[in-house]
């Protein structure tokens, strides 16, 4: 009869279990678009609930969370050396994976007050410029004085372009 309750308590632990929702997810460089590995991952609700754990991305750039309870949350990403970012509203349902991709480092992930390339030298890094362009801004963009990078700017668009290896950062 032990046994049997035993077996009834291990079946109920799990099928509890089984309702929790996934996250999983892969980190892409910003520039290269290769994986980024070892990036520190954090997840916590939205709505203030608490703190539901942290990782680090594998060699791949990939992660997971698992046993998560029915919600919205947000993830934080860092890295030593570059800004944190915060991907909101993430949306978990119960036997569910949610499967998200992120561009970590942001290309503009340096200090936009620094015209350092990510290979580490100074010279041929020219600013980007966004809206539509004045004459002027289009004359200095011909003699390779300005970078133009279009008209939709976010939080994660680039401050500089390195002409010698054709990257936005």
């Amino acid at each position: 009869m032990k046994i049997l309750l035993f077996l009834g308590f291990f079946c109920y632990s799990l099928f509890c279990l089984a309702q929790n929702g996934k996250v999983q997810g892969l980190i892409r460089n910003g520039i290269s678009s290769e994986a980024s590995p070892y990036v520190s991952i954090q997840i916590g609700s939205v709505l203030g609930n608490g703190f539901f754990g942290e990782t680090i991305s594998d060699s791949l750039g990939r992660f997971d969370f698992y046993n998560l309870p029915s919600g919205t949350y947000d993830l934080n990403f860092g890295f030593v050396g570059f800004q944190p970012y915060k991907f909101s509203n993430v949306k978990v349902s119960n036997d569910s994976v949610t499967f998200i991709e992120i561009k970590f480092p942001c290309p503009n992930g340096t200090k936009l007050s620094e015209k350092i390339c990510s290979f580490g030298h100074k010279d041929e890094i020219i600013p980007i410029g966004y809206g539509y362009p004045t004459e002027k801004t289009m004359k200095k963009a011909q003699v390779g004085k300005i970078y133009l990078g279009g008209c939709i700017i976010t939080d994660c668009s680039p401050a500089w372009y390195c002409k010698k290896h054709k990257i936005t950062f």
